[in-house]
């Protein structure tokens, strides 16, 4: 008979069924000085995170000069320049689950930005990806990369042949690092690409292999053989004959020369470029195995733009987000911005409906100018490459505005959460009612619920803006159910957290002028459960990655703020940071939604613990393979105690532990299994 431990039943024997989620910490991340917006300078922003087996969580982001937590300087660097520079930085830093920062890691430069892109975090393993480099010539450049501060002067005094990355000059290039859960640094690779553009005399541009700024992330997936899928939106100019050159520094030089359609007169090589994204795959080696262009062809562009020789200059490719199955498959989600997108543009000189197409088969359509500014798109692929099926967001019909001219609907969504046999996307718009207009998902039958209000001298009813979650099948992608934040004017958070038959997300709804933060709890039937206030001005979950949560019931969340934020349950932060913005970032916890953790039947360990109920001492032993660690949770998933073990049997003294229900989690020849036990006084 097929086994399934369930911790949530666990949890049911000692909490009642009508227990609700509450807040439990909140920090403040801030740093910078001196003039700029408040909210959209990026300086302090959290843009990844993810939680380890273990309910830690790690957090991905940027911090300005002079970074605080809570108002406590993190001095990661014994050098003033390092910590006062004033310029965005990347910052990677692990929680436990009562908010206690348990390491961090910063990789700064003294010119340039450095970009984080992604954060992934797999069994034992931390992968990350950013940009960085010292990319001048003034003498007195730094670079500080992951503990490790590197002079300018240290470069130049090597030879030539030594000047690879992060020991090298006049290079800006993607890192990819793979960490263990200490933060400690296991191996990482270099990759820098040089364009077909050519500046006199003859020296070809070069860039990162990511190269597409702070709010447009490139996501990173690192399959279960090592292979790393790396998507970054694209932009080239130059002639078809010259190649766009990737080179890779590692154990070894590899050089790679990519030659790709698109191309401008030779008397005119850096006149119109051509704009795409593309999905490249590299083995564990760092061989690149494969690159593909994310639009492979299209349909009813207009002529103008498809004359130009091959090139194509008419829309922009925005990737928002990943997420992947137990097979590997990838669930890419994002947006592709069309131009010119109005009629005093010469948007009408497309022909619509336009067709982008992923692959011969599969592809996003743009059904007139309404959709053309976001044709916001869901596509699964699998390790190959390939497109498994694709869907989106559709738009009809607009109206006219006699000021501007033209009122399109403006929907838009980002980053996705997979969760069982769903995919979740956060997502907001508005658009007016009538006839003409639709916004909807899979077919007309299935439109975005909207709020009504009357717009005034139109004669139209519409809504200004809302937020909203989508739920795909991730078998078929077909539409399941959607939901919206209950209030007008919403703009949603960029990835909403799923567990279990619950969605998670932050909105900022209401006017800029008196902006209000609500944490929305949804069935995933798009049900609303339960909303939550948090008080406070100035502040925009928008600009932050989301909401993820696990399996333990656990949701974190993240906000843009320039003032203090009030949570429920006496949980608030104080970020006075100047004129700057900082991130907030907030644990809630449910213990309601904990997620059952099955076992397979061939998986199911034979496993004795006495005596139980145990006073001082537990013995656990396994009758058929080698135990390899034990840890005692309490029933919120909190490690309690932890043992690595290589034998069949070990102790754990429990007579620290105050007397209660706990979870033995045992870990055996990979395997993870759960028993409960209880701890007695006499």
């Amino acid at each position: 008979m097929k086994r399934i431990t369930i911790i949530a039943i666990l949890i049911a024997a000692v909490l009642t069924a009508t227990a609700q989620g509450e807040w439990k910490w909140a920090h403040c991340i801030g740093g910078g000085t001196g003039a700029g917006t408040s909210l959209g300078d990026f300086y302090n922003n959290i843009n990844s995170t993810a939680f380890d087996s273990d309910g830690n969580l790690y957090v991905y982001g940027t911090m300005g000069g002079t970074a605080k937590l809570d108002g406590s300087l993190l001095d990661f660097s014994e050098d003033s320049r390092v910590l006062l520079t004033n310029i965005p930085s990347i910052l990677l830093a692990k929680f436990d689950t009562l908010g206690n920062m348990l390491w961090y890691k910063v990789v700064k430069q003294s010119t340039e930005v450095a970009v984080p892109y992604w954060l992934e975090v797999r069994d034992d393993r931390i992968y990350i990806a950013g940009n960085c480099g010292i990319n001048g010539d003034s003498h007195h450049e730094w670079l500080y990369y992951l503990d490790t501060l590197i002079e300018e002067s240290q470069i130049t005094s090597l030879p030539d042949s030594l000047q690879k990355p992060p020991f090298k000059k006049y290079c800006y290039w993607t890192f990819f690092a793979i960490l263990d859960l200490d933060g400690n640094l296991l191996e990482d690779r270099f990759v820098e690409v040089f364009s077909r553009e050519y500046y006199p005399p003859h020296i070809r541009k070069y860039s990162g292999l990511c190269n597409s700024g702070l709010n447009n992330p490139s996501p990173v997936h690192v399959d279960r053989d090592g292979n790393w899928y790396v998507f970054s939106p694209f932009f080239y100019r130059g002639v078809e004959s010259d190649p766009y050159t990737i080179v890779v520094y590692g154990d070894s030089d590899m050089v790679y020369d990519l030659y790709l359609p698109g191309s401008v007169h030779p008397s005119m090589p850096n006149a119109a470029g051509f704009y795409n994204a593309i999905m490249y795959k590299f083995s564990p080696n760092w061989e690149l195995l494969s690159a593909k262009f994310l639009v492979d062809h299209t349909e009813g562009l207009a002529p103008r733009w498809e004359n130009e020789g091959d090139t194509i200059k008419a829309y922009l490719c925005y990737y928002k987000g990943i997420s992947y199955d137990e097979e590997d498959n990838m669930y890419l989600s994002g947006y592709v911005q069309m131009y010119p997108c109005y009629p005093q543009a010469g948007g009408l000189e497309n022909h619509y409906p336009v067709y982008l197409y992923w692959d011969s088969v599969h592809r996003l359509v743009v059904h007139d100018i309404t959709s053309a500014e976001y044709a916001n798109f869901v596509i699964k692929y699998d390790t190959a490459g390939n497109v498994v099926w694709c869907n989106q967001l559709h738009t009809k019909g607009y109206v006219i505005d006699m000021q501007t001219g033209v009122y399109s609907t403006r929907n838009n969504w980002g980053g996705n959460t997979l969760y069982g046999n769903s995919i979740y996307i956060a997502g907001s718009g508005g658009y007016y009612i009538d006839d003409t207009t639709l916004v909807y998902f899979d077919d007309e039958s299935h439109p975005l619920q909207h709020y009504t209000e009357l717009l005034g001298g139109t004669g139209l009813t519409g809504t200004t803006n809302m937020g909203f979650f989508v739920r795909y099948d991730i078998n078929t992608g077909a539409y399941v159910s959607h939901g919206i934040v209950p209030a007008a004017n919403a703009k949603p958070a960029q990835k909403p957290g799923a567990i279990q038959n619950r969605v998670f997300n932050f909105a900022k709804f209401g006017y800029d002028t008196e902006p209000t933060n609500l944490f929305v709890e949804w069935q995933n039937d798009g049900t609303v459960i339960k909303t939550d206030s948090v008080e406070g001005t100035f502040s925009d979950p928008y600009k932050s990655f989301g909401t993820t949560a696990n399996e333990r019931g656990y949701v974190v969340t993240a906000l843009v703020t320039n003032g203090p934020l009030h949570f429920s349950d006496a949980v608030a932060t104080d970020c006075h940071n100047g004129s700057r913005g900082s991130a907030v970032l907030a644990m809630y916890y449910d213990p309601g939604v904990a997620n059952e953790v099955p076992d397979r039947e061939d998986h199911t360990l034979s496993v004795k613990l006495w005596p139980n109920p145990a006073v001082h001492t537990l013995l656990v032993e396994s009758g058929e393979s080698m135990l390899e660690n034990v840890s005692v949770l309490d029933l919120a998933g909190r490690t309690m105690l932890q043992r690595n073990v290589q034998d069949y049997r070990c102790q754990i003294d429990v007579s620290p532990l105050p007397a209660g229900m706990y979870l033995l989690e045992i870990v055996s020849d990979g395997r993870k299994q759960y028993e409960k036990f209880v701890k007695a006084t006499k």
